[in-house]
């Protein structure tokens, strides 16, 4: 994503400390500067420490509460001990009742900062979340003269505190998507696709499929907000306004956004081609007064739309291109491919993007460049609340250049970036699209998907740090997501918060190898259920169910079983998903598969019947587990203990 300062004013202090802190650390060239260590404690709703290391800390306090600042811990004397503070907020922070600017001069203050409460803090519009980033950065005072003089002074590292006091108004996330046909069918969604175009010819109509949401419909509305590059005549009169604002409702009788037809557009002047760039917005008119209420309802994630209607003497090149992106894995992003590229990324971490492959010459091609976000995201300019930001660059702006680091302000939130690129021929070299004489070619679109979940990228050792993502190990507090073979050595005590599979994912555990989840010895299914369960050929040891009315039981070596599984029953699967049931001596085929991400659950088709497992533990080398299934017309339900054969 391509970031200009000259177009983030508000974040002009914060990324001057993060881009020049290294060369800042390194002055005066004189002096030997002393590292600086601080730390200290926050108290919002639960205590935090925060230490400066350079990494953002968040701070949740709550709505209407205030926040204690512990004294200082330091490493050097703290007569002289200052700091450089630098704040921006959000817009939606109040202190003592009275909002919070956007931003603040940089100040300078003492160890009289810590030590105090603070407060209380409280949210402008509480259907939104607020956020503050204070970034505190130490310096020796050696002259005394409040002020940091960098010919004769040392900056340390600094520390970043994210304050946030979360939305007292429950959002749920809102999906729409439907087709728009003008001169072809578009699919139109606000769920990743990013801004597309639909195209229509001068003096055809838009029709408007019916529509798809997660929401009921009846009070689902849209703020439609339409930018017009010039004059253009409609079904309501010929438009001269840049902009048009409408309020529509989902599929109500009237004023309706889906099932509908719009049109004629007719362009005044047949050789002067007109867009109509929209953006959609959804939200749920909970009062129902026809009109968004931000206090009490919330806005949902916006599509954008650009309606292009034709002149009759455009000259269009239809441009191709492509390039890499890597974060922790590479994604090859294309405007030819017929779905966006996805790329990983672990918070903290950058994205290196390659030179760029085209079919036309680059001296003139420009890509408009819409990013749009899913939460708030920490880059190298400061924290970006934006739910949208949108660029025009060329090719020696965007490409060959490494971007980041992208932190998430919440570690257990991971959020997702959608960037679609649009090129086109910067014919009069005026660096903006002409829509009147300059073509827009196909868009490409790059997802980021930023998150403290370490995917493996390859089979290896799990103590190897580049069998994962980020390059790294996990630590207790860490998920991991499996979709290749992983090792963990004989003797060794690998550990995660939780761990998740994708179809070839497999944990294979050596002589005395452990996994502790949340730094305790997890049930052994849920770190390997491929492996345990494809290593044996379990027989059934203990059953007691029911089929039908009837009751049944069994234990192996009881004297009053009443069905018998002695040699009957026993089961194998293999990691291809299939296997066999050995019946009476005899191996009857089947196929199975999981039926939920933690592989808890699975489905075995066997002899034409579905035969359902839940709740499947290993514990001490039992198998263990509910089944159900349908026999001979009744059902069947049981609870059934198996051990290798």
């Amino acid at each position: 994503m391509l970031v200009r300062s000259t177009l983030f004013g508000l974040f002009v202090s914060l990324f001057l400390i993060f881009t020049n802190l290294a060369q800042a650390q390194a002055q005066p060239s004189s002096t030997t500067c002393p590292t600086i260590g601080v730390s200290y404690t926050i108290n919002g709703t639960t205590p935090t420490a925060i230490t400066n290391n350079a990494t953002s800390t968040t701070v949740i306090v709550a709505n209407g509460g205030g926040m204690q600042v512990s004294p200082l811990t330091a490493n050097v004397p703290t007569a002289n001990l200052r700091f450089l503070a630098d704040w921006i907020s959000n817009g939606n922070f109040a202190d003592n009742g009275n909002p919070l600017p956007t931003s603040r001069p940089r100040a300078v203050v003492g160890v009289g900062y810590f030590n105090q409460i603070y407060g209380p803090y409280s949210l402008v519009n509480p259907a939104l979340t607020g956020f503050t980033s204070q970034t505190m950065t130490p310096f020796i005072d050696t002259n005394g003269n409040w002020q940091y003089d960098a010919d004769t002074e040392c900056l340390g590292m600094p520390t970043v505190v994210i304050h946030v006091i979360e939305s007292t108004t429950i959002c749920p996330p809102i999906s729409f998507s439907y087709t728009a046909t003008g001169s072809s069918a578009v699919q139109i969604s606000n769920t990743g696709l990013g801004s597309v175009t639909v195209p229509i010819g001068n003096g055809g109509y838009l029709l408007f499929s019916e529509g798809a949401s997660n929401t009921q419909q009846t009070n689902l509305r849209f703020i439609e907000r339409i930018r017009f590059s010039g004059p253009l005549n409609t079904d309501i009169g010929t438009i001269t306004d840049s902009v048009l604002v409408f309020q529509t409702s989902a599929n109500t009788s009237t004023n309706r956004y889906f099932n509908r037809i719009v049109g004629p557009f007719t362009l005044p002047n047949p050789n002067v081609a007109v867009t109509m760039s929209a953006t959609v917005t959804p939200y749920v008119d909970l009062n129902n007064d026809g009109q968004f209420t931000p206090a009490t309802e919330c806005l949902g994630p916006p599509t954008q739309i650009t309606y292009v209607i034709s002149s009759t003497n455009s000259n269009c090149i239809p441009v191709t291109f492509s390039y890499t992106a890597t974060g922790s894995a590479p994604a090859f992003v294309s405007n030819t491919n017929t779905s966006p590229a996805v790329m990983p990324m672990c918070s903290g971490s950058y994205m290196n993007v390659s030179g760029l492959t085209t079919n036309v010459p680059t001296g003139n091609l420009r890509f408009r460049d819409v990013v749009r976000f899913s939460g708030p995201i920490i880059t190298e300019i400061g924290l970006l609340t934006a739910p949208q930001m949108t660029f025009d660059v060329s090719v020696t702006q965007y490409f060959n250049r490494i971007y980041g680091p992208y932190t998430l302000p919440n570690p257990a939130v991971s959020v997702t970036l959608s960037e679609t690129f649009t090129p086109y021929i910067d014919l009069n070299g005026n660096q903006q699209y002409d829509p009147q004489t300059e073509c827009a070619g196909a868009l490409a679109v790059l997802i980021y998907e930023i998150s403290n979940e370490l995917r493996t990228v390859r089979s290896g050792s799990w103590n190897d740090p580049a069998t994962r993502s980020c390059g790294r190990v996990p630590t207790v507090t860490e998920p991991v997501l499996v979709s290749h073979t992983v090792t963990v050595p004989t003797n060794y005590v690998a550990q995660a918060k939780k761990v998740g599979y994708t179809a070839g994912g497999r944990i294979v555990f050596q002589s005395n190898g452990q996994l502790l989840l949340w730094g305790t010895p997890c049930d052994p299914v849920m770190a390997d259920p491929l492996t345990l369960l494809t290593q044996h050929l379990w027989k059934i040891d203990e059953l007691r169910g029911v089929t039908g009315n009837t009751a049944d039981y069994y234990k192996r070596g009881g004297n009053t079983n009443t069905v018998n599984f002695d040699n009957n029953y026993e089961i194998k699967f293999n990691a291809d998903g299939t296997g066999y049931n050995q019946v009476n001596g005899q191996n009857s085929p089947l196929s199975w598969s999981y039926t939920n991400p933690d592989r808890t659950s699975l489905t075995i088709t066997f002899q034409g019947s579905t035969i359902n497992w839940e709740n499947i533990a290993v514990r001490n080398t039992v198998l263990q587990y509910t089944e159900y299934f349908v026999n001979g017309g009744a059902n069947a339900l049981g609870q059934i203990k198996r051990s290798p054969r």
